[in-house]
């Protein structure tokens, strides 16, 4: 029926693109027996048990026409789609359709400073490799906070609020090493440092001097 084409994805009735977890959130609409792999799979099962929870117990305060009309005004909520040419594009409308929602990290400026060196001078050549890179980070991240945080292996230091994933911009600082780039200077570096003084003004000296050498060293930075 109609309400069973809220979120299909049937190129007549897409509401959500759920991007790599469309397989999962197909099994689960499916009522499939599914575990989460993911921090982002786990926040979507919860959403979806929400969800059906709140359908069933609307159900049994008013029966069909009540759930109808609750169907009925979440169709009125509308998805604005944003569409752009490439991922880099994408990732520069993102940062201006964010500007007032939650502050971007550090981590989140980086790739898209990257993005943006790779579409004005290395036509979106590696505009694939930095999105891939950048998200199996932020899946490592959301992997290591739950595992820090589950019961007999709590590990203070990265349980605490203030662990974010842009520590782990600041540990790869430490470790990277590069030709003709120095790197891991100063041990106590913020990662807005390792952004402005490092990151920044080296994709900035190696876009003015050789375009082939800013490509090697940002494919090398991401992997």
């Amino acid at each position: 029926n109609e309400y069973a084409l809220l979120l299909t994805d049937d190129e007549q009735h897409l509401k959500i693109n759920f991007g790599k977890n469309k397989n999962f959130i197909s099994d689960l609409f499916l009522d499939k027996p599914i575990e989460p792999q993911t921090a982002g799979q786990r926040r979507l099962k919860e959403a979806y048990n929400y969800t059906t929870d709140r359908a069933k117990a609307v159900v049994a305060i008013g029966g069909e026409s009540l759930i109808k009309k609750w169907v009925d005004t979440l169709k009125r909520l509308e998805i604005i789609a944003f569409e752009a040419s490439s991922t880099g594009k994408a990732i520069r409308l993102f940062q201006t359709v964010n500007d007032r929602g939650m502050p971007l990290s550090v981590m989140d400026k980086a790739k898209a400073l990257l993005m943006s060196y790779s579409n004005q001078y290395l036509d979106a050549e590696l505009d694939d490799q930095i999105n891939e890179a950048f998200g199996v980070c932020f899946n490592i991240y959301d992997g290591i906070r739950e595992f820090a945080r589950r019961d007999g292996f709590l590990i203070n230091n990265l349980a605490r609020d203030r662990f974010s994933e842009d520590y782990i911009m600041r540990y790869h600082y430490l470790s990277y090493s590069y030709v003709d780039v120095q790197n891991g200077a100063e041990y106590d570096a913020p990662a807005r440092f390792i952004f402005d003084s490092f990151l920044k003004k080296t994709l900035e000296n190696f876009a003015k001097v050789d375009r082939k050498k800013l490509k090697e060293f940002i494919s090398d930075y991401v992997a």
